[in-house]
Order: structure tokens, then sequence, then C-alpha cells
């Protein structure tokens, strides 16, 4: 079965890049959105979607095996990740804190593994916050992996439910969902909970593509997450709209984007998805990088600054992609696999 490609969906994680962006780089905004943390949660979900499309089919045929699927994932990963590590490196050493030398040494060797520590500060990944993420991931497609025999439209739902309330406990706990990426047994059930839900959610759509009825409405799924993004903190109520979100809002907007039509804007959504992983793992440390050199510049110039760090750092996260991050994979591809047909 040949890989679709939903540009639209493509679109919706590229911007949900774009939010993550502009909450990790406050100084060049002077603002932020507030529930702009959730798009964690559309990367899971459209990950889910995405593994089940790409993969499900070749393991159920037993073209792949779970060592293969599992260095498949890593090759998807990892290259970029430590690239973007080695940029995380030098932007620490332009803001290093107050523990010491060796410290440093361990995590830096720690993450290289994907190990999270707690030897600089309380995040799973001093260096660059946003990898906290990716290790979930990478734990839930092991699981999956693991797990695929078994898993049928019934089993996904248990799944799914059980996840589901580990998340809404996380969001009551933390009065919104907001969380994952420090140490803490909530934070850490939270973050997991969180992976697991929406990764086999996003399974349980994509097997399920042929009992949709939706008729494609992508301009209303993109303004529906986009829209969510930009509410404002509703107090006390945070968690419940967070777990609506979770539940209702982001599965129903991945449903509505679901089209293989294009129009005048699906190259821009196309490259915007080409953009969305390198422009994840590397805004955080280029734009540290470019505050300490540039930071009076930075400071008197929002929002504008903000503006050009997305027109700089788009089209550099598609460079890499292109030119340096898909060839490495394609190598290593052909270096372990026979080509997959």
């Amino acid at each position: 079965m040949k890989y679709v490609r939903y540009v639209y969906l493509d679109g919706i994680r590229g911007i949900a890049a774009l939010f993550v962006l502009t909450r990790h780089t406050p100084s060049f905004w002077d603002m932020t959105f507030f529930r702009s943390y959730l798009a964690v949660d559309v990367f899971f979900l459209l990950s889910g979607f995405v593994i089940a499309n790409a993969y499900q089919k070749k393991m159920e045929k037993g073209e792949l095996s779970i060592s293969q699927f599992a260095l498949i994932r890593l090759i998807r990963f990892y290259p970029l990740f430590l690239f973007s590590l080695l940029i995380s490196t030098v932007n620490y050493s332009l803001h290093p804190m107050d523990v010491p030398i060796l410290n440093v040494i361990l995590t830096i060797l720690l993450t290289i593994f994907f190990i999270p520590s707690m030897l600089i500060n309380q995040t799973l990944f001093s260096l660059n916050s946003p990898y906290w993420s990716l290790f979930f991931e990478l734990i839930a497609n092991a699981l999956y992996a693991v797990t695929r025999p078994f898993l049928t439209t019934k089993n996904l739902l248990l799944v799914i439910m059980a996840s589901g309330l580990l998340v809404v406990q996380s969001a009551h706990y933390n009065n919104d969902l907001n969380i994952g990426f420090t140490w803490g047994l909530m934070p850490v059930i939270g973050g997991f909970a969180r992976a697991i839900y929406g990764i086999f959610l996003g399974i349980l759509i994509q097997n399920n593509l042929h009992h949709i009825q939706t008729t494609p409405r992508p301009a209303l799924a993109i303004s529906m997450v986009v829209l969510t993004f930009t509410l404002p903190s509703l107090g006390i109520y945070n968690f419940i709209f967070d777990v609506f979100a979770l539940l209702f809002i982001f599965p129903t907007s991945i449903m509505l984007a679901i089209t293989t039509e294009e129009n005048y804007f699906s190259n821009i959504f196309m490259w915007l998805g080409v953009a969305s992983y390198p422009l994840y793992v590397l805004h955080l440390p280029v734009s540290g990088i470019i505050d300490y050199f540039y930071h009076d510049i930075v400071s008197t110039s929002v929002p504008y600054s903000g503006l050009l760090l997305i027109l700089f750092l788009v089209p550099l996260s598609i460079f890499i992609e292109e030119k340096m991050d898909k060839p490495i994979r394609k190598a290593l591809t052909h270096r372990f696999f026979h080509p997959l047909n």
C-alpha cells in the first residue's frame, strides 16, 4: 500500500511548530499564546496517523519487523536530533548555569542517548527542553510496535480510554496540559499519557478512514486548531478546555483535514510540514544564540524581531531538512535496508 501524503495535515503540523516557536521565544515577541503548549498534542496525534499510514500494512504483511521499524524511527529522529544537540550545546555555552562542568558533560552524554537527567535543572532535557516530547514519542512508538498484533479496534479504544483518563488526571492536577517536560511523578505520567493518547488515537483514525464519512473542510480544520492555540487563559477552567480540545477539537480537525485534493495554498502547507521537525528542535538554541549577540536589537524591535526570526528559521529549516537531514536518512536507510516497496 503506497504512502499517501495529506498536505493539510502537513500544514497543521507546521503551524503547530510555529506556535511552539512563539512560546519559547518571548523576548522576540513580548507576548505569548497561552494555549500554544497544546501544539505538542497535535504532533502526537499526527505522528500516530503518519505511522499507521506509512508502516502498518508493511508490518501486518511481515515486510517490516519490530526491530526494523524501531531502526526506521531512530533514523527519522537521530541525525537532526544530534545536529540540534550540537547547536544546543553552543547555546548553553553562551548562557551557562551555575552548575559543575561535570554535570554539563554528563548531561550532554546522556542526551546523546536520549536519556533525561536532572543534573542541570528540573527539566527532563535541560539543553533543549522540546526533546521531552520526542522522548515520550519514541517510547510510544516502541509500545506500538510490540503491541501492534493485538491492536484490534477494541483494544485500541481501551488504550486510548486508559491513557485519556491519565491525561484528564494530569490536566486536573496541573489545571492545564502544560505538563510533561519536568521531573516529578505527575509530570512524567502526564507526558507519557499525552504521547500514548495522541499517537494511538492517530493510529485509530488512520485505521478507520474507510468508516469516516466527514466532508473534508481543511480551512475549517486549520481555523479550529489556530483558534484553540490562541484562546487565552480561562483560569480554573483551563483543564476542562484542554481536555475538550484533546477529546474533540483536535481529532475532529484532523478528520476534516484528511484530503488529497490540492489548491493554491497546498505548496505552502507542504513546505510548512517539511520545516516542522527542524523548526521544532532548532528554534530554541538558534534563537538563544541570536538573542545573545543581538539582544538589544531583539528586545527593542518586538514583535518584528519575532517575525524576522520566523522568516529566517522556516527557510533554514527547509534547507536543513532537504539538503542535510533527508540525504543522511536516505543513506542510512540504504545502508541498513533493502529498498522498501
